[in-house]
C-alpha cells in the first residue's frame, strides 16, 4: 500500500494509509506516533449574524495551530444545522479527526439537535470532539462507558 497521508510522507519511511490499519507491524510508540500523523485537526466557529465578530473563535483557533483550510465559519443562525460550512465540515470528517469548538453554543441553538449532531460526529463519523470552554466535553478522554457518561451529563 502506498502512503496516503496529504503531503506523502510516511512515518519512517514506512507505507501507511490513514484509511486503512498501517500495512507494517508496529511497536506500540510507532502506532501512537502513525495515528498523531494521520489525525486531521479540524475548527468550526459560527456567528450569529453577519454584524457579530468572530474574532475570538478565529483566535482560539490559531492557538491550535489549526490550518486554515480546516476551519469552518458559518455566519447564520444556530436554529438549525443547514448552514453551508458545517455541512461542508461534516462531509471532511473522517475516523480519529479532531474538532474543536470554542463552546457547545456555537454548534447550536437547540439541545435536542445539538444532542443529534454530537451522537453523529462522535457515534457516526467517530471523530473527537473538544469544547475549549468546557473541558469535560473532551471526547479523547473515556471512550469507555465513563467517557460518554460524562458527556451526557455535561451536555
Amino acid at each position: 500500500m502506498i502512503a496516503c497521508l496529504k503531503n506523502g510522507d510516511t512515518p519512517k519511511g514506512r507505507p501507511f494509509c490513514r484509511h486503512t490499519l498501517p500495512v507494517f507491524k508496529q511497536t506500540p510508540a510507532e502506532r501512537e506516533e502513525a495515528i498523531q500523523i494521520a489525525r486531521e485537526i479540524y475548527g468550526y466557529i459560527r456567528v450569529s449574524t453577519r454584524d457579530q465578530n468572530e474574532d475570538r473563535q478565529t483566535a482560539a483557533m490559531e492557538e491550535l495551530a489549526i490550518p486554515e483550510e480546516n476551519v469552518f465559519l458559518d455566519k447564520q443562525s444556530g436554529k438549525d444545522f443547514n448552514r453551508p460550512a458545517y455541512r461542508r465540515m461534516v462531509r471532511r470528517l473522517r475516523p480519529d479527526d479532531l474538532l474543536y469548538i470554542k463552546s457547545i453554543d456555537r454548534l447550536g441553538r437547540s439541545y435536542e439537535e445539538i444532542l443529534e449532531q454530537w451522537r453523529v460526529l462522535t457515534k457516526e463519523k467517530r471523530v473527537d470532539i473538544v469544547v475549549l470552554d468546557m473541558p469535560l466535553l473532551d471526547t479523547r478522554r473515556g471512550k469507555d462507558l465513563m467517557g460518554t457518561f460524562l458527556s451526557d451529563i455535561v451536555l
